[in-house]
C-alpha cells in the first residue's frame, strides 16, 4: 500500500547525490525545492516526482542510466504512486518538461547552496532561488508531510 507517511518517512531519510553531500540534504528537501518552483497546478507533480525513491531507493543517475531493470522497476512504482495520489497515468510532454526545468535548476541550486560550487552556469536553466533549505530526517519528514497535507495529498 502506498502511504504519504511512507514516502515522507522513506525521502527524508535518502541523503541526494549518494550520500557524497558535505551536509544531509534528503531526497525530500529536494523534492519540496521543485515543487516550491513550479506554478501551484503543477506543485504535486514536482513534489512526487522523485517519490519511486521511497520504494525502490535512490541510484545515482550515471549508474542508473546502465540498469534496465532498475528503470523498469521504478516505472511500474511511479504508475501506482500516480494511481494513488490521482494524478494523470501519463503526464503531458509540457509538463514533463516543467518538471525537468524545475529538477534542474534545483540541481544547479545545490551545486550552489549544499556543495558551494560558484562556478559559472552555461546549463539551461539558472539555480533556483531561494536557497536550499538543507533540513535532518525529523524535520525533513514533517515538512514534507506537512507540504503535502496543503496541498490536499493524504
Amino acid at each position: 500500500s502506498i502511504r504519504l507517511e511512507d514516502i515522507s518517512h522513506h525521502l527524508s531519510m535518502i541523503c541526494r547525490f549518494g550520500g557524497a553531500c558535505p551536509t544531509f540534504y534528503s531526497v525530500a528537501s529536494h523534492s519540496m525545492y521543485v515543487a516550491d518552483l513550479l506554478p501551484d497546478e503543477l506543485k504535486v507533480e514536482g513534489l512526487l516526482h522523485d517519490a519511486t525513491e521511497a520504494y525502490v531507493g535512490d541510484m545515482v543517475k550515471c549508474i542508473k542510466r546502465q540498469c534496465p531493470d532498475y528503470q523498469r522497476l521504478e516505472h511500474i512504482w511511479e504508475l501506482a504512486i500516480r494511481d494513488r495520489f490521482g494524478l494523470p497515468t501519463r503526464p503531458s510532454a509540457e509538463v514533463k518538461a516543467e518538471i525537468k526545468r524545475a529538477d534542474i535548476a534545483a540541481l544547479l541550486a545545490e551545486r550552489r547552496d549544499v556543495f558551494g560550487d560558484r562556478r559559472a552556469y552555461e546549463e539551461i536553466s539558472p539555480p533556483g532561488e531561494p536557497r536550499c533549505k538543507p533540513l535532518g530526517p525529523a524535520a525533513g519528514c514533517l515538512e514534507f508531510k506537512l507540504y503535502a497535507l496543503q496541498l490536499g495529498l493524504q
